[in-house]
């Protein structure tokens, strides 16, 4: 068995070899079976193996001294790191959208576009039309896109790295 963990157990009809880096292209030349850390088996995928059992599941934790804690100066920058982290998180299932849309055509697509609080909505060169940027969900995109296709104009679609509800954070 190739692992980058550490070895334990007395079966002498088990070998176990530390490895640290590339374990999932060790088999089949090298190893009968691996045991390496796999968040979505893309990677085994590409090395043509498949996981047959989950040995162990498990989280990231952030953890603080507790004495950092009871600083003020370092229990914000602690909170502003849990905050970027899951504003990571959470912009992994967002899509953040800008479009334009006819000023008559506006109130109904405001009705149907969500946003984490209230879509942008600035003026174009053309007096008639505006430009609306929001962020949404990534499963609402495909549910409005019949009613974008019917009332909008030029739809860009960007992937968010980051999206962070600030008024939840707090104010200093």
């Amino acid at each position: 068995i190739i692992t980058p963990w550490g070895r334990w157990g007395e079966n002498k009809m088990v070998q176990v070899i530390l490895s640290f880096g590339a374990t999932e292209a060790k088999p089949p030349e090298e190893a009968d079976a691996i045991i390496d850390v796999s968040e979505t088996g893309t990677t085994l995928e590409s090395n043509g193996l498949e996981a047959i059992d989950v040995v162990l599941e498990s989280q990231a934790v952030l953890i603080a001294n507790p004495y950092s804690l009871k600083d003020r100066a370092k229990a914000e920058k602690i909170s502003d790191i849990v905050a970027i982290f899951r504003g990571v998180i959470d912009a992994r299932s967002r899509y953040h959208i800008f479009i334009n849309v006819r000023r008559s055509n506006l109130e109904e697509l405001l009705k149907i576009l969500p946003a984490l609080k209230s879509p942008t909505i600035s003026p174009l060169a053309d007096p008639e039309w505006v430009a609306i940027n929001t962020v949404i969900g990534k499963e609402v995109l495909i549910r409005i896109m019949p009613v974008l296709r019917r009332l909008a104009q030029g739809l860009v679609v960007y992937e968010p790295k980051l999206v962070i509800p600030l008024e939840d954070l707090g104010r200093g």
